[in-house]
């Protein structure tokens, strides 16, 4: 198989030093990291990379395909075209891997194999399949609340029995899922809510299966729970207004060794969508089709943002307080956007997450790891966020040095898939690749 070089670039990794070294990548694997590798590979391909940075491909593990960004008023956001849109701006954006957190199973398996075939040009996907809620909890009364029976049943599993419950995650298990969802979360009391000893049921049954079970909480109860549940990763950040509560939060749950995803993007953009100006979203217009931007600038659409404008601040104040709480607190976080929601645009959005989370209290390279090292482990699959011989070679060649300016993740020069090598200006002119493994 032919080998790729990247040659001449600072290879950055994690928590660890700056190393001035070469890549060797073949057949989907990087095969050497070291001084010189041109001479034990001779005819290798070779990417130049002198004066860039390499780092792991980027990881985006909370995301809905089965949405565009948009505020679901056109038919235009659900089209083939723009979902081959979504999947794209993941790779022009440095992200080489998603995962689904609820939708459609058999929808990802098609672009699983389209991609394979070579017919699509797609991140690597992951999915939970349908999530776990209580009969008629989130989001069966609130998102699905006008869907088609049939179609709820594609995208949520409604529960309220243990042995039902182990019954359908053993389904799902079966069906092929990468991991399970649970809804665990009453809107303040607005729907339904699993019960406790439901949700410890499909946690368990999860974990008989080899899965793990991530939990979608809406305050720090139900975040205790989950914890207590054993629950793999927490969805979302709590907005609670008590530093207090969330500190005893944070502290169980980095001494528990969970996993926090905090979406932080989904609540900026509904800060955002409420805001005043036409179009809040710098560099959007990379990321979504022109369609899909003229419905969330409409005033109309936008009014009912703009009269909750002072909630939605709060509600991102409070989430970025409380991930400064969980930072401080030595939490380990996992990147996801919550992609596919209004404003949260898939591939663009995760580079705003890298930032809230700066602003929030973590480091640049610390920003960097919550995408790949800690989502590389969330699922699973930390060979997906290390720069190691016999990792997988998911690798971004970017123009600087993502510890002193991320901006620079998301411009970069080559994008490489499993071995398979694109320049930027391929994947903005919607070319295909170059297969190098």
């Amino acid at each position: 198989m032919t080998v790729l070089v990247i040659s001449g670039g600072t290879v950055v990794r994690p928590g660890r030093d700056l190393l001035r070294a070469d890549i060797a990548v073949r057949d989907g694997r990087i095969v050497g990291v070291g001084a010189d590798l041109r001479r034990p590979f001779p005819d290798a391909r070779i990417i130049d990379a002198s004066g860039m940075y390499v780092v792991p491909g980027l990881i985006d593990t909370h995301v809905h395909l089965g949405g565009s960004a948009g505020l679901a008023r056109s038919p235009e956001e659900f089209t083939s075209e723009q979902f081959e849109l979504n999947l794209l701006s993941y790779l022009r954006f440095g992200v080489t891997a998603v995962l689904d957190m609820g939708g459609m199973l058999h929808l990802v398996r098609h672009w699983r194999e389209l991609a394979r075939l070579g017919e699509l040009r797609s991140p690597r996907l992951f999915a939970v399949g349908p999530a776990f809620t209580a009969p008629g909890g989130h989001p069966v009364s609130t998102i699905f609340r006008d869907f088609p029976e049939e179609a709820v049943e594609m995208l949520a599993r409604q529960v309220d029995d243990p042995v039902a419950a182990r019954e359908e995650a053993a389904k799902l298990a079966e069906a092929g899922v990468d991991a399970i969802k649970i809804i665990y979360d009453d809107g303040e009391g607005r729907f339904p809510k699993l019960r406790r000893e439901v949700l410890r049921a499909i946690v368990e049954e999860a974990h008989r299966h080899g899965l793990k079970a991530f939990v979608h909480i809406g305050s720090v109860g139900d975040a205790l729970d989950a914890l207590e549940a054993g629950a793999d990763c927490l969805e979302h950040m709590v907005t609670e207004g008590d530093p207090g509560a969330v500190k005893r939060l944070m502290d169980a749950v980095a001494a528990a060794g969970t996993l926090y995803t905090p979406t932080l993007s989904v609540y900026g953009a509904m800060a955002e969508l409420a805001d005043e100006r036409d179009l809040p979203w710098e560099g959007a217009e990379r990321a979504a089709s022109p369609a899909l931007l003229r419905g969330l600038s409409d005033p109309v659409a936008r009014k009912a943002f703009r009269e909750r404008r002072k909630f939605f601040n709060g509600k991102l104040r409070n989430a970025l307080e409380n991930t400064r709480i969980a930072i401080e607190a030595g939490v380990r976080i996992a990147a996801g956007t919550d992609a596919g929601n209004p404003a949260v645009f898939h591939g663009y959005s995760l580079h705003r997450e890298l930032e809230l989370l700066v602003m929030a209290g973590l480091s640049p390279g610390g920003a960097l790891a919550a995408a790949t090292a800690g989502a590389a482990a969330k699922l699973g699959r930390e060979e997906l966020g290390a720069i190691a011989p016999g990792a997988a070679a998911d690798l971004l060649v970017v123009p600087g040095n993502p510890l002193e300016d991320l901006a620079a993740l998301g411009r970069p020069r080559w994008v490489i898939l499993d071995g398979v090598a694109y320049a930027a200006g391929e994947l903005w002119e919607s070319t295909g690749g170059e297969d190098v493994s």
